[in-house]
């Protein structure tokens, strides 16, 4: 499943690739970007740069000292990146934690976490970028740009929302971009997982 965040500022779903996207229950917060916890649940960011968690009713609550972040993604150990104002990266090891700077890590717009647990960032070229681990150096994907979002399906394709806020996907890294037809514009995407740690 794919979620977006409309131009309109509202919260969408897909159920695949091809599928239309759908409304997705309550209107959240301003949000700039989202990602989904190892638990299902949906944490936005906000265009105030805060994190907001979604609750079991539907509504959002935003997470305290929170800021400045503008996209994160979940590691597999249930660790949160986030991409800084600064396009650096940060952890924070749970939702209350604080944030922590990666050494060496900008310059991201986007980021997102790959199946085998590498990093897929959307550098501010527009790129794609890979990074092994959260310590090793950026590495270019050739002819990848150009993208703002990005988000990695659970068996490895890539779907990015590019410059025209036109939904694109990529079966492999080194696959070429192919556009969604018909879909409604976009600014942000995150791929749901298909199952969750309970």
């Amino acid at each position: 499943m794919i979620l977006g965040i409309g131009t309109d500022n509202t919260l969408l779903m897909r159920k695949t690739v091809q599928a239309p996207w759908e409304k997705l229950g309550s209107r959240p917060p301003a949000l700039a970007a989202m990602t989904v916890l190892r638990n299902g649940v949906i944490l936005g960011i906000g265009k105030d740069t805060t994190l907001w968690k979604q609750e079991l009713s539907g509504t959002y609550k935003q997470i305290p000292l929170s800021q400045a972040v503008k996209g994160a993604a979940t590691l597999k150990d249930g660790t949160l990146v986030g991409v800084g104002l600064d396009h650096q990266l940060w952890t924070r090891a749970t939702l209350t934690s604080s944030w922590n700077l990666v050494p060496g890590s900008g310059m991201v717009l986007s980021v997102a976490v790959m199946p085998d647990g590498k990093l897929l960032g959307v550098g501010v070229d527009n790129q794609l970028w890979t990074r092994a681990t959260l310590t090793s150096p950026w590495v270019q994907v050739p002819n990848s740009g150009a993208v703002k979002s990005v988000a990695v399906l659970p068996d490895g394709t890539l779907v990015a929302v590019g410059l025209e806020n036109a939904l694109w996907t990529r079966a492999t890294l080194s696959s070429a971009w192919v556009q969604v037809p018909h879909s409604a514009p976009v600014v942000s995407v995150a791929a749901y997982p298909v199952a969750c740690d309970p």
